[in-house]
């Protein structure tokens, strides 16, 4: 019975895991998001049996400061329905961010293997199929509109920004688990290994996602230091004087990239980022409610090109839920960061330190702390249970 418990909850978790990534899969024209369905279904149905199929206890955490902080971020979501543009999708919303965080507390070491191993072989599938559809559909696997003259995989996804993303994921998990020595366990054959790996980079790069890949090499350059020799004063020391060198010395540094040909717009992100600010100046203390960023009241102000996000986490939260917003999640990030800062076993590098780095530099540039779940701040999260509160879990009896 044990083993047919254990069996059946190791499939839940692969299809939660596939849900994760439905949310980036593109599925053509739909009224409505299959991502989010199935991911609420998934996620529902995880709590669920393990609810009540441990007779009736259910596994959580002892309520720590990242806990409380995500929860309390949850909270207001939910109570800023009571002035969102879209109500109902904060509300919805507020409930995947708990739902998620229940599937995440209930992860253990012993699941840790089992999320790699299935995440390189959805990343295996995903990287076949969209290659192989490039002569097929070009149109269909490669960006609409690309940013510049390259062309841009997006594969089987909505966008290809979230392509890279995805398999930046990948690759850094496949690099750390290389090194902890884990990969040879959780992927016996040699073989696969190696077409993953090929694979996952071929993807990565046919993405042409620069800032996403960018992130993904500098987490992992901060993962190793910081977990492997324990230079934390020294990395954050680095950070500090980027910081003060780019503070001070921006108009000199924009002078320069704009010599050598950067894009110093980004895209088109600096103009959101200028549009978006102006708009929340007026928001108030507690902003204009959560998921508010794409109603229609808002059109006016962007002309010909409107953006369903505001490229910018930070810029989004304080737009939808105001300066509250913003302090409960810099209050949440810090958590997360002092929590997974002391992450990782001895000699081993901590793969939530990297997913945290990823998912916080990307949130400069994207939508990642703090917004709709996502497929790197659920992966985040995973990792994060398993590798910083697993020593700090126990059992709430429920009456089922």
């Amino acid at each position: 019975m044990i083993f047919v418990r254990e069996e059946s909850s190791k499939t839940l978790l692969f299809i939660f895991l596939i849900s994760v990534v439905l949310l980036d899969v593109s599925l053509g024209q739909t009224p409505f998001k299959f991502g989010n369905i199935a991911l609420l279904l998934s996620s529902s149905v995880f709590v669920g049996y393990h609810l009540l199929n441990f007779n009736g206890r259910f596994q959580v955490v002892r309520y720590g400061l990242p806990d409380i902080f995500y929860l309390c971020f949850a909270v207001l979501v939910c109570i800023s329905a009571a002035w969102s543009y879209k109500s109902e999708n904060a509300i919805f919303q507020s409930v995947m961010m708990v739902l998620i965080w229940l599937v995440c507390v209930n992860l253990s070491k012993n699941d840790n293997f089992i999320i790699i191993r299935s995440l390189l072989y959805i990343a295996l599938f995903i990287s076949l199929v969209s290659i192989l559809l490039i002569p097929l559909f070009p149109s269909v696997v490669f960006q609409p509109s690309p940013s510049g003259s390259i062309p841009e995989l997006r594969g089987i996804f909505h966008h290809q920004l979230r392509f890279g993303l995805f398999f930046g994921i990948i690759f850094g998990i496949i690099c750390i688990s290389s090194y902890n020595g884990d990969l040879k366990k959780i992927i016996e054959s040699k073989s696969i290994r190696l077409l993953i790996f090929m694979l996952v980079v071929v993807s990565m790069l046919l993405s042409f996602a620069r800032l996403y890949i960018f992130f993904t090499f500098l987490s992992l350059f901060l993962a190793f230091v910081i977990s492997r020799y324990n230079a934390r004063l020294l990395v954050f020391g680095m950070l500090f004087c980027c910081c003060l060198l780019i503070y001070f010395f921006i108009g000199d540094i924009v002078s320069f990239l704009e010599s050598i040909g950067f894009d110093t717009t980004l895209t088109g992100r600096v103009r959101i980022w200028t549009i978006t600010s102006e708009i929340a100046s007026d928001s108030g203390f507690l902003g204009f409610g959560y998921s508010s960023f794409e109603s229609d009241a808002f059109a006016r102000y962007w002309g010909l090109y409107r953006p369903s996000h505001a490229h910018n986490s930070f810029l989004q939260i304080y737009f939808e839920l105001g300066v509250l917003g913003v302090f409960i999640l810099a209050l949440m990030i810090f958590s997360h960061l002092k929590s997974v800062i002391f992450s990782g076993g001895k000699n081993q590098v901590s793969i939530s330190l990297f997913l945290f780095f990823l998912t916080f530099l990307g949130s400069f540039t994207g939508m990642n702390y703090g917004g709709k779940p996502s497929v790197l701040m659920i992966v985040f999260l995973m990792f994060f249970y398993i590798e910083v509160n697993d020593n700090k879990k126990f059992y709430l009896r429920l009456k089922v």
